[in-house]
């Protein structure tokens, strides 16, 4: 079994360069894995991050 480093969604947002609402559909898209903490908080997979980045249009410049 591996671990997985957990990031918020904050931070995803800020490695991709887009809105925090553009990670939030990612997960919901299953894009991205995602776990939900309690009842507002969101924990995605940095692992599922960098995937996107080094494969799409979402890098920032």
């Amino acid at each position: 079994m591996t671990d997985k480093t957990w990031i918020t969604v904050r931070e995803g947002a800020e490695i991709l360069g887009v809105n925090p609402q553009t990670v939030r559909r990612l997960c919901k898209a299953g894009r991205i894995r995602s776990t939900r903490i309690g009842t507002l908080q969101i924990r995605i997979v940095r692992e599922d991050v960098e995937k996107i980045l080094e494969t799409s249009a979402y890098a920032a410049e």
